[in-house]
């Protein structure tokens, strides 16, 4: 079981480009759409929240092989969110 934790194949990049990807499609969609003040950062919020729970719920439900995969995508997107939320708040609210 310890093999398993923290195991995401490609390492911590995949992770950073996910959280990285959703704070720039909001920022870009934010300036599309001429949001401004709290609705734009509110919305930058949302995207760069990490990955739901319920992924690793649905996937033990039809995949239980790649449960603890799921598992630790959760926790590592997690972890880099507390290191980039704050910066996503500083950029726009």
């Amino acid at each position: 079981m310890e093999e398993m934790i923290l195991h995401v194949s490609g390492g911590v990049a995949p992770v950073l480009f996910c959280v990285l990807v959703g704070f720039g499609l909001a920022a870009v969609l934010v300036h599309l759409f001429g949001c401004e003040g709290r609705a734009g950062g509110v919305f930058i919020l949302e995207c760069t929240m990490p990955v739901s729970v319920a992924a690793c719920l649905w996937i033990e439900m039809h995949d239980p092989k790649g449960a603890p995969a799921v598992a630790s995508f959760i926790l590592i997107c997690t972890l880099l969110s507390v290191a980039v939320l704050p910066l996503a708040l500083t950029f726009r609210i």
